[in-house]
């Protein structure tokens, strides 16, 4: 018989046990578990982040065609431009090509607003709203839309945090 010799181990040098694989196999589990969180909360951000951008643009667009119409929109008799979420939205007048009236410019730039804004946002609603103190005349712009598109409806702007998840809300308040 050969007679080999013993090679003699210690425990330390043994390799690694089940237990500290499953144990590594744990951490990293959380950790990419982390990372897939992070990339979910990230895109929700992004999204609100690009609603809010064309929410402002839809009240900058809007302010700047009243402005343009500032002979009607000043007109403390008149209120073209009010309108409220739930009333019939202005037909388009047609009359762009041949020469439209104040009237008509008012009836079209809320037409095209209003069309705008319910298509760029979910759920998206207009409102514009107007005051008169003396000679002032103050107009304030609203936007509405349902943020995480749940379904959410509203005509007034949350103003508890918790229903700001589904109820987005922004406002531009301005004088002529």
């Amino acid at each position: 018989m050969l007679n080999l010799p013993r090679i003699k181990t210690s425990r330390n040098h043994l390799g690694f046990t089940l237990i500290e694989v499953l144990v590594a196999i744990l951490v990293f589990g959380f950790g990419v578990l982390g990372v897939a969180g992070l990339g979910a909360t990230s895109q929700k951000v992004t999204s609100r982040a690009y609603q809010s951008m064309l929410a402002t643009w839809q009240l900058q667009d809007m302010m700047e065609l009243m402005r343009a119409n500032k002979t009607l929109a000043s007109s403390t008799a008149v209120a073209s431009y009010v309108f409220t979420p739930g009333g019939s939205v202005p037909d388009n007048p047609g009359c762009i090509t041949t020469g439209c009236t104040t009237a008509e410019i008012a009836a079209y730039d809320l037409n095209r607003w209003l069309t705008a804004t319910s298509t760029a946002l979910p759920s998206g609603t207009g409102q514009v709203s107007r005051s008169v103190s003396g000679a002032e005349i103050s107009y304030t712009l609203t936007v509405r839309w349902d943020g995480d598109r749940s379904g959410a409806t509203g005509t007034e702007c949350p103003t508890d945090t918790d229903d700001v998840e589904d109820l987005m809300c922004l406002q531009l308040s301005f004088q002529l």
